[in-house]
């Protein structure tokens, strides 16, 4: 029989952490009975044909639970008073906001088992715990490796992510309002996750009302589709954990023009395989803005480019296997 492990994470959203699991949650169910709980602001959902109600407060609990960001590590802690071992599953290396700070650390202190989504997220945890017992699962799959043979591209640059603060989309639309300065019939796509209006997206739509588009909360295939249609993915966050979005791009065939932050430092190289966004003062983001525009049209460099990030990332470990491998030994492990 196998056994049951709850993963709960924030509503599905573009976000990283919630297309990567229902990516892997297949593969996943072929090893354990795994049900996934989707966290909103205002309550609770679950995707599938058990009542969310059931699920909370029924006597035949789950194996293991399993919580991703910070709204789901709230239900961590009902399932700990409950006598379930909880896995906090941690996906960044700086916190977002003064709560998100309290609850990450009182969920450093009380669950069970800590993963980390990369390297560099598991130093950033080790030195807030010193705990030096830290899970490693990459999100990362060789299998979302395209065709590098790649045929020009029908669109220039996209962002895929989040509408938040932390992904810095003032210094985003200023570098592209520089590209477009520079060659004015570059073309910029924006695909955000939530409605929020975002002003400094508004004020570069109004500024060059043919060169950008902005789609909000597409489905996982066409996020996939629309960037295979890109040659530059763009990404200029103050911090990111693995930085799914970026791994994504890379694996449909763009080139990362991109902050270099997070596990970003263990998988790019600034010299062959990303344009690094450095400095984000106006005269050195000019200097990207050329970059960008001297190879815009060489597709072999873009293809070089693209093919050495590729290489790095197949040097990652797998997120099925190390996620098979880490629930296996604590659902067979005394502690359970």
């Amino acid at each position: 029989m196998k056994r049951i492990v709850y993963y709960i994470v924030p509503e599905m959203t573009i976000g990283g952490v919630e297309s990567g699991l229902s990516d892997n949650i297949g593969d996943l169910k072929e090893f354990f009975d795994i049900r996934v709980l989707y966290v909103k602001r205002r309550g609770v959902i679950n995707v599938g044909q058990e009542s969310v109600w059931k699920m909370l407060f029924s006597k035949d609990k789950p194996d293991l639970v399993i919580t991703s960001l910070w709204w789901a590590h709230l239900l961590g802690f009902y399932f700990k008073s409950r006598g379930v071992k909880w896995v906090c599953f941690i996906h960044s290396t700086r916190y977002k906001t003064f709560p998100t700070k309290i609850i990450s650390k009182l969920s450093f202190k009380f669950s069970d088992f800590l993963w980390a989504d990369s390297i560099s997220t598991r130093d950033f945890i080790v030195k807030e715990t010193l705990r030096n017992d830290v899970g490693i699962i990459p999100f990362n799959r060789k299998s979302w490796k395209r065709d590098l043979e790649l045929q020009p591209r029908l669109f220039d640059g996209i962002y895929v992510g989040r509408n938040s603060t932390e992904k810095r989309l003032d210094i985003l639309t200023n570098l592209v309002r520089q590209i477009i300065e520079l060659k004015p019939d570059f073309s910029f796509t924006f695909i955000l996750s939530g409605q929020d209006v975002n002003k400094h997206v508004d004020n570069l739509v109004a500024s060059f009302p043919l060169n950008i588009s902005v789609k909000y909360n597409l489905p996982k295939n066409e996020v996939i589709r629309n960037l295979e249609k890109h040659s530059f993915f763009f990404l200029t966050s103050d911090f990111e954990g693995m930085s799914m979005a970026t791994i994504e791009a890379i694996r449909a065939g763009c080139v990362p023009v991109v902050r270099v932050v997070g596990e970003m430092n263990n998988y790019l190289d600034k010299k062959i395989s990303c344009i690094s966004i450095d400095d984000i003062k106006d005269h050195r983001l000019k200097d990207v803005a050329r970059r960008v525009v001297s190879i815009r049209h060489n597709e072999s460099v873009k293809v070089e480019m693209n093919r050495a990030a590729n290489e790095a990332l197949d040097d990652l470990g797998d997120y099925v296997e190390n996620m098979v491998e880490q629930v296996s030994f604590i659902v067979n492990s005394q502690k359970l």
